[in-house]
């Protein structure tokens, strides 16, 4: 816990990778509930923006994640429970999502992009303290292209229904930058958040020439409108993405987040990106989830030394604080980033 006063101005610097010293700048994607309600000692959910707002505040971040009430309609799957309060997770299924032919293209709920309201954002602007912003967090068309179609369904699909696929996107880009342009223009907005799980281990789950005509027009559209507002846009993907980081670039995203160790080597991504990506991630969620508190702080020093000098490191894990991460380190990676 702290209790220093929130600064984004430095925050919004290092994003901008310009050498803030210490302590460490920090951001997460997300803590989960059970996480937070752990160090909290009472229910907290970042589903309320203002049980989620305490929690930011508590635990020293420079800013609170603020969504709007757009919302899609997918297939899910269960593991271990039901996904919710009573236990397991909850996945999107991967095999068919509610859309998988024109006619379900057609039959499908679709918001009205012009009844997107921002009222998470009224709330939380009420309550923010001194120097804290809101980031504005926004699915990406990845994410929500696959989640309707079902991961299975769209990579068939590219080579035998090009049309629903492209159909599918450019509906959902609508909605995503729209969303945006509400967003952007909310009093207190610091930043944008794309969240679009692009890759894997081995690279992206499409081909580059792909992601180019599907997703990175809509990267660059919502850049245009953060730039209007002298926004910075942050990308969280999975994945490796050696084969597309000078297109993400060239959409105008100035930081990339998660970066797991497995797949990249910060002080070499660092050298090679540095001078146009703000790095962050990189402390290793199986590290959080299996390790001791002492091989997190090693983590953390190590970081610190090898890449964190001269900016452009922000430190966070190498995705989010997953339930099933154990407590007192994520509270040691915390302590340990706070540190001068």
């Amino acid at each position: 816990m702290t209790t220093g006063r929130a600064d984004f101005g430095r925050l919004r610097r290092a994003l901008r990778r310009e050498d803030v010293g210490l302590p460490m700048a920090m951001m997460e994607l997300h803590v989960d509930d059970a996480v937070m309600t752990s160090i909290m000692g009472r229910p907290t959910s970042r589903r309320d923006v203002l049980s989620l707002l305490e929690f930011q505040k508590a635990m020293g971040y420079d800013y609170v994640n603020v969504y709007s009430d757009l919302v899609l309609e997918f297939r899910r799957a269960s593991v271990g429970g039901d996904g919710g309060p009573s236990g397991g997770r909850s996945f999107v299924d991967e095999q068919q999502g509610p859309i998988t032919t024109a006619a379900e293209f057609e039959a499908y709920p679709w918001p009205d992009p012009q009844a997107t309201t921002c009222g998470n954002f009224a709330r939380a602007r009420a309550h923010l303290p001194e120097g804290m912003a809101m980031i504005a967090r926004c699915h990406g068309p990845f994410e929500w292209g696959t989640w309707l179609m079902g991961i299975q369904t769209f990579c068939m699909a590219l080579a035998m229904d090009r049309d629903l696929v492209e159909r599918v996107f450019a509906r959902v880009s609508d909605l995503i930058v729209e969303e945006v342009s509400r967003m952007v223009v909310q009093e207190g907005v610091g930043a944008v958040w794309i969240t679009d799980d692009l890759g894997f281990n081995q690279g992206t789950f499409v081909s580059p020439a792909d992601l180019r005509r599907l997703v990175f027009p809509t990267y660059r559209a919502i850049c245009r409108l953060a730039r209007q507002r002298d926004l910075p846009v942050l990308l969280h993907s999975c994945g490796k993405l050696d084969a597309v980081l000078g297109d993400v670039v060239d959409c105008g995203i100035i930081a990339l987040h998660s970066l797991p160790p497995a797949l990249y080597d910060l002080a070499s991504l660092k050298a090679d990106w540095g001078d146009r990506l703000c790095l962050l991630g990189n402390v290793d969620v199986d590290l959080l989830t299996r390790g001791r508190p002492e091989d997190v702080r090693a983590a953390v020093r190590r970081l610190r030394e090898e890449a964190y000098r001269g900016g452009g490191l922000i430190l966070s894990s190498s995705n989010s604080i997953a339930d099933y991460c154990r407590v007192e380190n994520y509270l040691a990676m915390v302590d340990e980033a706070r540190k001068v």
